[in-house]
């Protein structure tokens, strides 16, 4: 007696009825703006350095300019542009030597620091507002910190230029500018104000 087993065509027909998901307009278009905001928040940044910290450059006095990648204060007479510099494996710049520290990329609307060697540390904000009196660099690290002046705290985030005040000779030669500032008035922090400037003939 001869036994016929039937096939079974129950695989055959779970592949008919397996139901696949399907993508819709809605679901394409969200999917597109998602990777648009992807790529848009990675160049949403562009002073950050390659390490990930922010892009600073020094202005030394006779014109030469540093990248500090990243800015370090090891101490309020030095600052280092590398992370050996920081820790004293590499040579740092010293503070009488810089004319400006500025930060990159700012905005356009911002005015360009000063030229012309200056007689008085000033911060100028990314505001714009503009701050009279030295500049002590209490804590700066891998671009990030604060600095005082005259007893307030400044977060390096809300700076886009320090300047510093020149030495030697070329502060002989300064003259002041128009300002408000008067020594020995206290002026709160955030008026305007504009740093004595050197003379012409102590340009750098």
């Amino acid at each position: 007696m001869t036994t016929i087993h039937a096939r079974s065509s129950r695989s055959s027909l779970d592949q008919r009825h397996i139901t696949r998901p399907r993508v819709t307009p809605t679901a394409n278009l969200l999917s597109r703006l998602l990777l648009s905001a992807a790529l848009c928040a990675g160049l949403a940044e562009p002073s950050l350095a390659q390490g990930g910290w922010r892009q600073w450059e020094i202005r030394l006095h006779d014109g030469r300019r540093l990248e500090a990648n990243p800015l370090g204060a090891p101490d309020d007479a030095h600052l280092s542009l590398s992370v050996a510099g920081y820790k004293g494996r590499q040579r740092r710049v010293a503070r009488s030597r810089v004319h400006v520290v500025a930060a990159l990329t700012l905005p356009d609307s911002l005015q360009a620091a000063p030229v012309v060697a200056s007689c008085e540390d000033a911060i100028m904000r990314r505001d714009g507002t503009t701050t009279v009196g030295r500049i002590t660099l209490t804590r700066v690290q891998w671009s990030e910190g604060v600095v005082v002046q005259r007893g307030d705290t400044v977060d390096l985030r809300d700076v886009a230029y320090l300047i510093f005040a020149a030495r030697g000779r070329v502060r002989a030669n300064c003259r002041r500018e128009a300002t408000s500032y008067q020594p020995g008035v206290t002026h709160t922090v955030g008026s305007r104000q504009m740093p004595m400037l050197c003379a012409e003939d102590c340009q750098t």
